[in-house]
Formats: structure tokens, C-alpha cells, sequence
């Protein structure tokens, strides 16, 4: 059993602590008979189905469950189960948020289980909140690989000479600014060069532009204060909002709406910043400047944050 634990975690990637610890913590190594363990490797017996919302149902329903022909295909379809991206994504968070999908409620033995064989093993103190995020670094081998996928980011730098200045302190920044604009002066609307011209006249500067073809621009350097978000005020009632905060322009006429690469980019960068600072608050420019501001303009927030929180 050992040799098959290591080749089924090798082909798919999976840390064989990971499928041992499983097994010691739903079986103890002492049946294969527990119908309703869809995701237990040793249940290899049976595999429920997924429900339409993509979560796995428990139930020992018949017409739900098949037989597995071997061990080998049990670990197979476990390995398959627990690669999928609802997991992958709630491996982003630490082991208690992992479990609750996992198991489907709260089971702090399957965790304390799950924790003594790290332990025990190679001396790796892991728990419910034990490392705070990612604890698929312990559950999938190649999770650096993983995320460097979703947050391998091209940016093309094009520094600005006006609008920004470097604070005398570092600055602590805890606010996104989503802006828009277009070439109002110039044939093509969509034009970066054209965009940059207007916001030199007006002596704005945002650290990011995303061009209507998903390209990214670093205009301003994070650590400087871009003047991008003029005379407003946040909810919870601060001003100089420039002074805390990151700017990104998205290049669109006021008559349409971000097209899907642009809404890719934009969370891509936004996973990118909240990574690096500790953001409180993504607002719209008119949400801070309700009486001057209307951008951006036909903003799907719903897609916006559906996206931010996959």
C-alpha cells in the first residue's frame, strides 16, 4: 500500500502525507467500508456524485454511488476529486476553511489527525488556522506552480514625469481607486498615447492604466502619491484619499463597459496588490466623489468581485 500511496501522489501531484493523514483520519486504517465517504480513499468502494452547485454530496444514496474495481482507482479518483479548482481554491485559505468543504462540516479530530501526522512525521506544526493561507503548500506538490499561474502578471512600465510625487515617509496603503477614461482629443479612442496626453494636461497621474487590449502600464511607482482621485472623501470619512491609496485606469468609452480581458487583468493586478499591502477598501472613483465622478462607467461590480473571490 505504501508503493501505491507514492505513485498515486506522484502522478497527481499530491503530498502522500497528505493521502496518508486522510486515511488515518477518516478510517484509522480499519475499514473500507464507510458508504458515505465519497472523498475517503480507503472507502474505495464507492464515489457520490457532485451536486449542480459543484459541491459533493454525503449521502449514502445508491443511485449516486458506483463501485471502484481496485484501491489504485479509488486513490486515483481521490486525488482527481481534491485537484479540482473549488478545492484548489479553498486551499488558498488555511486547513479549517479546506476541512469544511472537505468534510462537509466541522470535524476538529479529522484536523488534529491531519496535524499529528505532519508532526509526527517530519515535524511540521500544521493546524485548524496554522499556517493562516495556503495551506495547499502542504497538500499539492507543485503549488508553487499553481499560483504562480493565476499570479504571473505582465507589466509593461511607462513611467510618467508628472502627476506624483515620492512621499518623505513611506506610505501605507490600504485602498484600490478604479478609474476610467478614453481619448477624448484624438480619432481613436482607445489610444494610450492619446490618453497620456490628456492626463498630463490635467496633471493626473494613476499608477495603472489597463488599455482596452488587457495590456497593463505602470504609470507611477506604488510608493509614490498619484494624483488620481482629486478632492473626495471615503466612507469611513478620511480625505487626501491620493495619500493611501493605489489608482488603476481602465481604457473604455463612457457609452460601453470593460470588456472581459480587461476585467481579467483587473483582477489579476487587484489579487497582485492585496497580496503585497493589507486593502480595506476597492472602490469606484464616483464612490468617493459622488458629486463629480460617474467612473467608471457601466462597472459590473458583481462580475468584478465574483472574479476577485474565485
Amino acid at each position: 500500500m505504501a508503493q501505491l500511496i507514492v505513485d498515486v501522489s506522484k502522478e497527481y501531484n499530491i503530498n502522500p502525507l497528505f493521502l496518508t493523514g486522510v486515511m488515518v483520519a477518516e478510517s484509522g486504517f480499519g475499514t473500507v467500508s464507510f458508504s458515505r465517504w465519497y472523498n475517503n480513499p480507503m472507502a474505495y468502494h464507492w464515489q457520490n456524485a457532485l451536486m449542480k452547485n459543484g459541491l459533493p454530496t454525503y449521502e449514502p444514496n445508491p443511485s449516486r454511488n458506483r463501485k471502484y474495481k481496485n484501491l489504485k482507482i479509488g486513490f486515483q479518483e481521490f486525488a482527481k476529486g481534491i485537484r479540482r479548482n473549488i478545492y484548489l481554491k479553498a486551499a488558498r485559505k488555511d486547513l479549517d476553511a479546506f476541512h469544511l468543504l472537505y468534510v462537509g462540516y466541522r470535524a476538529n479530530e479529522w484536523m488534529g489527525t491531519i496535524s499529528k501526522v505532519y508532526n509526527d512525521v517530519l515535524g511540521i506544526k500544521i493546524g485548524s488556522h496554522l499556517p493562516v493561507n495556503n495551506i495547499g503548500e502542504y497538500i499539492y506538490t507543485d503549488w508553487d506552480k499553481l499560483t504562480k499561474q493565476s499570479n504571473d502578471l505582465k507589466i509593461i512600465d511607462k513611467f510618467i514625469s508628472w502627476g506624483h510625487h515620492t512621499p518623505k515617509k513611506p506610505r501605507t496603503i490600504d485602498t484600490i481607486i478604479i478609474h476610467s477614461a478614453y481619448n477624448a482629443l484624438g480619432d481613436d479612442i482607445y489610444s494610450v498615447e492619446g490618453v497620456l496626453y490628456e492626463f498630463k494636461l490635467y496633471n493626473a497621474g494613476p499608477h495603472y492604466l489597463i488599455a482596452r487590449d488587457g495590456t497593463i502600464y505602470r504609470l507611477v511607482p506604488e510608493g509614490d502619491i498619484g494624483f488620481h482621485a482629486g478632492t473626495s472623501k471615503m466612507p469611513d470619512g478620511r480625505t487626501n484619499v491620493n495619500n493611501f491609496s493605489i489608482g488603476i485606469e481602465l481604457l473604455y468609452h463612457k457609452n460601453e463597459s470593460p470588456n472581459e480581458i480587461q476585467y481579467q487583468k483587473l483582477v489579476k493586478l487587484v489579487k497582485k496588490l492585496k497580496s503585497k499591502y493589507k486593502i480595506d477598501y476597492i472602490l469606484g472613483h464616483k464612490d468617493i466623489a459622488p458629486s463629480r465622478k460617474t467612473d467608471p462607467w457601466n462597472f459590473d461590480w458583481q462580475k468584478f468581485n465574483e472574479m476577485l473571490n474565485y
